[in-house]
């Protein structure tokens, strides 16, 4: 239904091809306050679970930054479908960044960053691979958006996305 109301919360505000692309301090310089980051096919590979080769600076280099305000929200990793939230622990083990436990999928989900980030959650930063889920849930709530494009589609709807993209800009 977005796409037929609100095409526009598709759009992301920032484009990069990868995770060292992402200007952190300058993000930081201009007012945010907290970044989240998705898991699946933007930290690592959905198909085998691997990080990325800058996944462990980029986590880094953010938790550096915004300390406890730099999260994963992803829809695998601390979700239902995350038994035990092993996922999730794994994830904070490897990359020192906290996982957000939450009930529902993006571009819902609302609830798990204002129960970590309060009601008034500042100026956040999202990255994610996803325009229809990561970007439309940060469009839809005013945070700054950001789109790891891989140079190659990634994941089932990424081709699909790509057209979108493609025709809305």
């Amino acid at each position: 239904m977005v796409l037929l109301f609100r095409p526009h919360l598709a759009i992301p505000q920032t484009t990069v091809g990868r995770l060292a692309d992402i200007d952190v301090a300058g993000l930081a310089a201009s007012g945010v306050t907290g970044i989240l980051v998705d898991y699946d096919d933007t930290l690592a590979s959905s198909k085998n679970g691997e990080l990325f080769a800058d996944s462990g600076d980029f986590a880094a280099l953010c938790v550096r930054t915004w300390g406890d305000r730099a999260c994963v929200f992803s829809d695998t990793a601390g979700t239902h479908r995350d038994t035990d939230n092993r996922l999730a622990h794994s994830i904070e083990q490897r990359l020192g960044m906290t996982t957000l436990r939450h009930r529902r999928d993006k571009p819902a989900g609302i609830e798990a960053v204002y129960e970590r980030f309060g009601r008034q959650p500042g100026q956040l930063a999202i990255v994610g691979d996803r325009l229809l889920t990561d970007v439309v849930f940060g469009n839809r709530y005013g945070f700054r958006t950001i789109w790891l494009r891989h140079a190659e589609p990634v994941g089932a709807f990424s081709g699909l996305e790509r057209l979108l993209f493609a025709r809305k800009t």
